[in-house]
């Protein structure tokens, strides 16, 4: 079955971009249920009672798991396979897109006071100048990794 370039590409940043997602949040709720079990552990050794809330976190844990080894799978699923440099492209690009999403997201506040220090004392590195690579570079990245893909 031959796949139109569009859609590796597409699936290729996707990927790459719900790992980088996926990771860190699977992390941290994987260390926020560890201590949840330890903190349950302690009580139940106080008082039996304990238990009644310790099934449920029990469940909970069970369904974590079972939902992030599948989320895990899909995405591994979905990722197409890669060359070296068709790896190196999409992760620039998702470095780009993901820079350019974060600073959307970024409180009004913090980005007036990131732009007066640019206005102040211009460099390479600004938000402006950052933002404007990035902006710029997205479509023609976009465009290269699918002729990679070709």
């Amino acid at each position: 079955m031959n796949v139109s370039p569009l859609i590796l590409a597409i699936r290729a940043v996707g990927a790459e971009f719900a790992q980088r997602i996926f990771l860190p949040v699977v992390a941290i709720a994987a260390g926020v249920l560890l201590v949840l079990h330890a903190l349950l552990v302690w009580l139940v050794t106080l008082s039996e009672w304990w238990w009644l809330l310790f099934g449920p976190v029990i469940f909970i844990t069970v369904l974590f798991i079972f939902a992030a080894v599948m989320t895990g799978f899909i995405i591994r699923f979905l990722k197409p396979t890669q060359t070296k440099s068709q790896r190196e492209h999409v992760r620039s690009f998702v470095d780009s897109l993901q820079f350019a999403s974060e600073t959307v997201q970024t409180p009004k506040f913090i980005l007036l006071f990131r732009l007066l220090v640019d206005v102040l004392s211009p460099s390479k590195k600004g938000i402006v100048s950052e933002l404007s690579h990035n902006a710029s570079s997205l479509q023609k990245g976009f465009t290269a990794i699918i002729g990679s893909f070709s």
